[in-house]
């Protein structure tokens, strides 16, 4: 998408007109049963901090992508980072090994082309030796796409905000999951996935700093939401307002509310939706509704699960990935006895409370009212989570060798959130040690719960 700027002009009206009529194309298909039906596929996004000797942020992104010409490599809105794309693949038998050890080897191509600029990659949830000079719109990434997106988001946001607003998303690094889901059970998926958001977060919190200050324990999710102005209802940056009643059809037709961060383009592009995702991409919910385009393959729908964060190991991001799917499966298969006992509003009151406390607060859940995570989790998601993936007919020590990684993180209560406030509590002010040890762990794809205090 990108790239495809290159080619936009000013006329916003034309791009608005277009974006209805993909809109109403989209409803159109979904009527028609044009979307796939058939099959769960995922694949991953990790973003990765580039750090100078100091394990400071090192705007080299650029660089090291041109030297690396690969198509899993792509640039992120801040030039220290980058974003590495994993194949989609099939969830069945062993696949998620297979997965596991892709992800490694793109790593270490990164890792190698890093290595040769004096520079190292970190996955993690947000960076603490952010600064505030780094909060600066000169550092974004010199690309079409994302000098647009600032500079619309600063026009639409300037009288309530001071600072560069793309800028913040400089300290934050995600791990976003796409799951392939059939069409006709998309509304079903996408409520689960609401719905379980918050416990999920809970324990895989890794982002408790921001600009060397203690802020939430996935902080991510308070520093996107800057992003949202109140006073101009121009929310981009959101968990949402409601189940779905319908199905994806709701969430698209909603994003025409929202003003556009790109113009019209001089030459309409072949894709059928290329303007609906172009503008979908620009608003960034927690649980993002996902339209594949041309050269991905047959159409069908995803869910982008944006609210996990990058690191602490590929161990740990998997882990928390297939509990994540197997809890969306396996509450998606009996959707309405959920729905009907846990309000949207309970299920979005969740999600914060576990981004801001992890495991150290209650949360409600369906039959249970408030309960303790850790409790929760070990004594009803977890059996859950095993149901939903033995649905998806992942082999069974696959399913016990990775959600054995939560259950060891829960039961410990060492989150990589918490294993960094230890850290620090143990060795005040000292973050660049802390960058080290962290990445001395991570290199060993050692799981957080297991990691010592140095």
């Amino acid at each position: 998408m990108g790239a495809a700027l290159e080619e936009f002009s000013d006329d916003a009206e034309a791009f608005a007109w277009r974006l209805r009529k993909e809109t109403e194309l989209l409803r159109q298909s979904l009527l028609e049963g044009a979307f796939a039906d058939d099959i769960f596929e995922a694949g991953f996004e990790i973003e990765f901090q580039i750090l100078d000797e100091k394990k400071h942020p090192k705007r080299i992104a650029l660089d090291v992508l041109r030297e690396m010409n690969r198509p899993f490599a792509v640039s992120e809105a801040y030039a220290s980072m980058l974003e590495v794309n994993s194949d989609h693949f099939s969830l069945a038998g062993r696949k998620i090994l297979e997965a596991h050890q892709h992800l490694k080897s793109l790593w270490q191509q990164c890792e190698r082309v890093c290595h040769r600029h004096k520079s190292k990659l970190l996955a993690i949830g947000a960076l603490p030796t952010f600064e505030e000079s780094d909060l600066n719109e000169a550092y974004l990434t010199p690309l079409p796409r994302y000098l647009t997106l600032s500079r619309k988001l600063h026009q639409i946001n300037h009288k309530s905000q001071d600072l560069p607003l793309v800028a913040h998303m400089g300290a934050c690094s995600a791990f976003h999951i796409h799951l392939r889901i059939p069409a006709s059970r998309a509304k079903a998926y996408y409520n689960a996935s609401s719905l379980v958001s918050g416990p999920v977060l809970a324990v895989s919190g890794n982002a408790p700093f921001f600009l060397q200050k203690p802020l939430w324990k996935e902080s991510r999710i308070a520093l996107f939401e800057i992003l949202d102005n109140e006073q101009t209802r121009n929310n981009r940056a959101f968990f949402g307002d409601a189940y779905l009643k319908a199905g994806f059809y709701e969430l698209f037709r909603a994003n025409l509310k929202l003003p556009s961060l790109f113009d019209g383009i001089k030459h309409k592009p072949a894709d059928p939706f290329f303007h609906l995702m172009l503008h979908n991409g620009t608003i960034w919910r927690w649980n993002r509704p996902v339209i594949s385009l041309a050269e991905q393959g047959p159409l069908h729908l995803r869910i982008e699960h944006r609210s996990l964060p990058s690191g602490p190991t590929i161990s740990d991001m998997l882990a928390n990935a297939l509990f994540w799917m197997g809890l969306v499966r396996a509450v998606g298969d009996n959707i309405d006895a959920y729905t009907s006992d846990l309000s949207f509003r309970s299920a979005k009151k969740n999600f914060y409370t576990a981004a801001q406390y992890g495991l150290d607060k209650d949360l409600l859940w369906p039959g249970m009212g408030k309960t303790g995570p850790k409790a929760l989790i070990l004594d009803h998601l977890l059996p859950l989570a095993y149901q939903g993936l033995e649905k998806l007919d992942i082999e069974d020590q696959v399913i016990k060798e990775y959600l054995g990684i939560i259950h060891e993180r829960t039961l410990t209560g060492q989150t990589g959130a918490v294993w960094q406030e230890k850290f620090m509590a143990l060795h005040p002010n000292a973050w660049e040690d802390l960058l080290e040890v962290y990445a001395s762990f991570q290199k060993k794809d050692l799981p957080v719960a297991q990691w010592s205090l140095k």
